[in-house]
């Protein structure tokens, strides 16, 4: 056998028996609440029936309306499960408070009608009846009327001025909320979340209206109605937020990889190498240090550090209150980081985007090398205003020089949003860039960018998490053609939250034809590729495929992964990198999770489980199939909003860098030693 094919064989086993004994014996996983062969820990309330049948829970309310309450009270916590429901009235309550004449009340949300997905807050008599029932408040802060953030040239902000970072401001997304499709004649799909106040949860995928808790009780019993006709529940698991586990798991580096921290506090979000002091040696920069290479044990200043906690808490001070209930903590002011010689004097010079400035956007921040002198870099703001908190800096136009991709927005609540990309004025890269618009305005989110050819025809796309527009011939004018395909989490109502994170176009499977890679949702679960199709006549589709999906999906549920063992899934993958890791002559995708991405509480599927990094080997499969081999490269420092794969120390094999919450780490690719 091959040397390479024993050692993948040998790796692969040995971090599948890692996984083996830590993602299945997880304490901070779901757990089920129903063990498919009785009722034991629930009780009926009402005049429904409820049994077991052929391993489901079924109700009928053939006899009338009624409830299956859970025996023990929940406060906050995690719930999923599916249902079937053809024609009937069914819901979740929970936090139900119990008086002393048998009435009760609790929050509510109706799976079926016209206020499925809403929150209400519902009272009920002795035998279940709803007496009443009220719409939640909005998590939403009202909009702010009229207003603008002003576009084009601002002063710049002075290295000594670099301290703080964005706080947000009062977003449109998530007002509308999405309608609610069921399947009648199959299975549906239901979450929630419930913490403190916050309650964000999907039917179907579909995000709950925005609703945040009334003055009643922060704990109670949870109960599934049946109002009409028949349900049937099965795979009801929870996750109990307030038990947890007190002992962290040990510590684990992948052995084809060497673990160098450099900082355990958290300064930055985004991290690049370049070669910055001109000695032959690859550097690292991350937020405001640069890491002299080749051994990294000598830093310098960019700009004034800034080093932040963890974690807020709202009385410490340091929450910035977003859109809905969503609270950060301390925050990072640099987002992500771009290495290049921009005014040609070849020495490096770095592009940040940076997270203050005119709310609720970010600014890049251009420095420029000092070539040795020892003093912060001079830096200057060369786009006041960016929306979005993914970038790419590649050449679109086909001149030969890089440009930044972004989206902009003049209005505070990013409704004329526009993708598009900054030009840089060569002559003078200092000035303000110059931004050239491809899509109509909209509110078309904070997550999901790529540059490629989607049609073949020579002229780079630009992909964002909601579609694609197809560059015109050279010489045109006016906005691109745009192609509506969700490249994220489908049929969603969660605004930025929708898309991911690097969104890259490779030939996965090897037909021939440019698919795409991306994560599902850089404040979620999910990664996936996009399998581009072609008809006749040249007209372009996608088949969406799951490399890995949500944590709290079942072993069924993880079969149509097309992750091999079907067990790896962490959330939060808002950095994704992408680089033959192995030497095998295929890309592979670099990513992990983004812990505590918003630094306290927030909406989104952001669990405390541990701050892993990983790559997914691609392995092509006869007949033109694809799989992906996870191998855990560390499980204690996490990604940020911006990672990258690059050899750093000159041996052929691409470096894994990321800088998070847990400090700034270099892990060296050993896999061409072995």
């Amino acid at each position: 056998m091959h040397k390479r094919s024993v050692f993948l064989i040998a790796a692969t086993a040995a971090s599948l028996c890692f996984l083996s004994t830590s993602a299945l014996t997880d304490d901070n996983l779901p757990k089920p609440l129903f063990n498919r062969t009785s009722l034991a820990g629930w009780h009926p309330f009402g005049a429904a029936s409820w049994r077991v049948e052929g391993g489901d829970i079924l109700g009928s309310a053939s006899a009338g309306p009624g409830w299956l309450v859970l025996d023990k009270t929940q406060e906050d916590f995690l719930l999923t499960f599916s249902f079937q429901c053809n024609g009937c009235d069914t819901g979740l309550l929970f936090r139900r408070v119990k008086a002393a004449d048998g009435t009760s009340s609790g929050i509510y949300i109706p799976f079926t009608g016209s206020a499925a997905g809403q929150v209400f807050r519902v009272a009920l008599d002795a035998k279940g009846i709803e007496t009443s029932r009220t719409p939640l408040p909005s998590s939403l802060p009202p909009l702010k009327p009229g207003g603008s953030l002003t576009k084009g040239s601002c002063s710049p902000i002075p290295c000594d001025g670099i301290v703080g970072a964005h706080g947000g401001e009062s977003f449109g997304f998530g007002r509308v909320p999405a309608p609610v499709k069921l399947d009648p004649a199959g299975w549906n799909t239901f979450q929630i979340t419930v913490r403190g106040e916050a309650m964000p949860g999907l039917i179907n995928g579909v995000a709950l209206t925005a609703a945040k808790m009334d003055e009643g009780k922060r704990y109670g019993e949870i109960a599934l109605k049946v109002g009409s006709g028949d349900v049937r529940i099965k795979d009801v698991q929870m996750m109990d937020f307030i038990e947890r586990p007190s002992v962290l798991p040990a510590e684990h580096t992948d052995p084809h990889f060497t673990k160098i921290q450099v900082s355990d506090l958290f300064y930055a979000e985004g991290i690049a190498a370049g070669d910055f002091n001109h000695d032959g040696a690859q550097d690292v920069v991350a937020g405001p240090f640069i890491y002299y290479g080749p051994d990294f044990t000598k830093s310098s200043e960019l700009y004034p550090p800034y080093p932040l906690a963890p974690a807020g808490h709202p009385e410490a001070g340091e929450e910035q209150p977003q859109a809905g209930m969503i609270v950060h903590g301390a925050y990072s002011n640099n987002f992500i980081t771009f290495v290049y010689d921009f005014n040609n004097d070849g020495w490096p010079d770095i592009l940040m985007v940076m997270g203050f400035g005119p709310r609720p956007t970010f600014s890049g921040q251009l420095f420029i090398n000092p070539k040795g002198e020892s003093h912060h870099w001079d830096n200057y703001q060369v786009a006041p205003l960016i929306t979005t908190e993914i970038n790419q800096f590649v050449d679109v136009d086909g001149d030969g020089k890089p440009e930044l991709v972004t989206e902009m927005a003049s209005t505070p609540n990013w409704t004329d949003n526009q993708e598009g990309y900054l030009k840089v004025d060569w002559s003078d890269p200092t000035k303000p860039w110059t931004f050239h618009a491809v899509s109509e305005k909209g509110t078309w989110g904070g997550h999901g960018a790529g540059v490629g050819d989607i049609n073949g025809d020579g002229r780079k796309d630009i992909l964002a998490a909601f579609g694609w527009w197809e560059q015109p011939p050279a010489g045109s004018t006016g906005l691109w053609k745009y192609h509506e395909q969700r490249f994220g989490r489908e049929g969603t109502n969660c605004g930025p939250g929708c898309g991911g994170s690097e969104i890259l176009v490779y030939d996965v499977n090897g037909d021939g034809l440019p698919d795409v890679i991306t994560s599902l949702a850089a404040h979620g679960a999910g990664l996936g590729w996009f399998e581009q199709k072609r008809d006749g006549s040249g007209g372009i589709s996608w088949v969406k495929h799951v490399i890995m999906g949500d944590p709290n999906e079942t072993p069924a549920q993880r079969q149509s992964w097309e992750e091999t063992d079907k067990k790896v899934a962490f959330t939060e993958l808002h950095a994704l990198a992408y680089a033959d890791m192995d030497g095998d002559g295929l890309t592979d995708i670099v990513t992990g999770k983004r812990w505590l991405s918003h630094g306290y509480t927030y909406q989104e599927n952001d669990r405390d489980s541990p701050a892993v990094v990983y790559w997914f080997r691609t392995v092509r499969k006869p007949g033109g199939g694809v799989e992906f081999e996870p191998h855990m490269i560390h499980n204690n420092s996490g990604v940020g909003t911006f990672m990258a794969a690059v050899d750093v120390n000159g041996d052929g094999a691409p470096d894994v860098l990321t800088t998070a919450r847990k400090g700034t780490f270099i892990f060296l690719n050993n896999l061409k030693k072995r």
